[in-house]
């Protein structure tokens, strides 16, 4: 006495073996979904990092120039008015 038939088995045996294919099928999506959010992310970060780095270097542009433009405006005053200079090789004369 056979519980299935030749068929059945068959039939069970596809059945198996499309529920397996299922499976794996949806873990290799779930593993695709979990890799793109990843670079997304990734992405999102890097822009940030960016800007910020952008932004820091047009604020150090701009000390920057604010330096030079003091340093050529003191520069300018001292061709105008030079600056008295000692010299210091002689001896400090104490009263």
């Amino acid at each position: 006495m056979e519980f299935l038939s030749e068929t059945d088995r068959n039939r069970m045996l596809m059945y198996v073996i499309l529920a397996v294919v299922a499976v794996v099928l949806i873990v290799v999506a779930l593993v695709v979904t979990d890799r793109a959010l990843k670079a997304l992310e990734t992405g999102r970060r890097r822009r940030e990092a960016s800007m910020r780095l952008y932004a820091a270097a047009q604020a150090a542009q701009s000390r920057e120039q604010v330096k030079q433009a003091k340093k050529e405006a003191c520069d300018q005053l001292t061709t105008v008015l030079p600056a008295i200079i000692k010299p210091r090789e002689e001896p400090r004369k104490v009263a």
